[in-house]
């Protein structure tokens, strides 16, 4: 077999790219890749492996990437305040380059495998690909992400290659099972229902309303000024800093995929969520506002909006992210669990992982039972 390693998704042809990862694939498909690119998204080096049978088509493909991170990022407490007040004086402070498969923007396993192929035979041709692009950037952390638990069969033969697993944030969806967004709110118990009025309500109350506007345009900068407001508010999971250029790229690359739901005071945007079209599911890829840490109503506003297209729009799925649990939950979002596998190379090689899991404890899945058929 040849394997390859490519800084840019361009060496590789789209088709026989998304033809490993297969459809509805977003953040693993060539044209996010495409978009993700030349600095894009803030601190993130892309990385692509390639390996070939003897007839030259794609066996295995794998979306990976280089960035700094706190290795404390899914800590709380004690743990998470001490930590985030040493790194503020000393920046990498338990904050070290890592290679990780995966998306920096949403979930999905960055390790694409061609349809018949066997898991177990390629599992220690790929490790050896991840150990030797590490060894060649000096990076001493590899992290393979976002296995879903009927995935966790296949992540047993890179356990065997050295990989400890561990527990990642988990993935969140709404099943749409509802002819309209009437039903859908007719569906839920009284105690939800109430809960997302009362949001909108507080939406109305402070002026609030929203508008789907089409495709991204020349938004980029407001786009990534008003996603970066929520960010530096953030409490859960968030690394990635999207430049202008995200937004220009993802334009260009989706096209009709991409829109932006413009919320509005008057006619003034102040604030904005962004959707794309893959196929049977609608995913939601952020939001954003020109003041960070208000509340007022907008993300229930947000939520409401996107739920009801998905609605509209006849789709099968809404996937609603890793972060924000709580008023997703409250819309009706089902947790899903992911795994990560890890590999240190280096004397540590087996302790850190169980260190990692002792800073970054698990959290485990919520259910709220948000509509009447859901059960006790």
């Amino acid at each position: 077999m040849q394997v390859t390693v490519h800084d840019t998704i361009d060496d590789i042809g789209a088709v026989e790219w998304d033809r490993v990862f297969g459809p509805e694939r977003l953040f693993q498909s060539h044209a996010w890749l495409r978009s993700s690119e030349g600095g894009a998204l803030g601190d993130c080096t892309p990385k692509y492996i390639v390996i070939r049978d003897d007839a030259a088509d794609i066996v295995v493909a794998v979306a990976a990437y280089i960035i700094p991170t706190s290795l404390v990022m899914f800590s709380a407490g004690p743990i998470k305040w001490v930590a985030e007040r040493i790194q503020r004086l000393v920046p990498w402070f338990l904050r070290p380059r890592i290679l990780e498969c995966g998306s920096p923007l949403g979930p999905g396993n960055g390790i694409g495998i061609r349809p018949g192929a066997a898991i177990a035979a390629l599992a220690p041709v790929i490790c050896e690909a991840l150990e030797r692009l590490a060894a060649s950037e000096r990076v001493h952390l590899i992290v393979l992400r976002d296995f879903l638990e009927p995935e966790l069969e296949a992540s047993a033969a890179f356990e065997l290659a050295g990989y400890a697993r561990g527990e990642s944030l988990p993935t969140m969806s709404l099943d749409i099972k509802w002819a309209s967004y009437a039903d859908y709110l007719a569906s839920m118990t009284s105690r939800h229902r109430q809960k997302v009025r009362r949001g909108l309500a507080l939406a109305e109350k402070s002026g609030l309303h929203a508008r789907w506007t089409g495709r991204i345009g020349d938004r980029g900068e407001r786009l990534a000024r008003q996603r970066e407001n929520v960010r530096q508010f953030a409490t859960e999971y968030s690394r990635e800093q999207l430049a202008p250029s995200f937004f220009a790229q993802l334009d260009h690359a989706l096209g009709q995929r991409v829109r932006v739901l413009d919320v509005l005071k008057g006619e003034t945007s102040v604030g904005h969520a962004l959707v794309v079209d893959d196929g049977s599911i609608l995913r939601w890829l952020s939001f954003g506002r020109e003041t960070g840490g208000v509340r007022d109503g907008a993300y229930f506003l947000v939520l409401a909006s996107i739920v009801e297209l998905a609605i509209s729009e006849g789709k099968s799925v809404l996937d609603m992210g890793m972060t924000t649990h709580g008023p997703k939950t409250d819309f009706g979002a089902i947790m899903h669990l992911q795994w990560m596998l890890l590999r240190f190379r280096g004397p540590l090689g087996k302790l850190l992982p169980l260190a990692l899991n002792y800073l970054n404890p698990a959290r485990g899945t919520a259910t709220r039972h948000a509509f009447r058929d859901d059960g006790p």
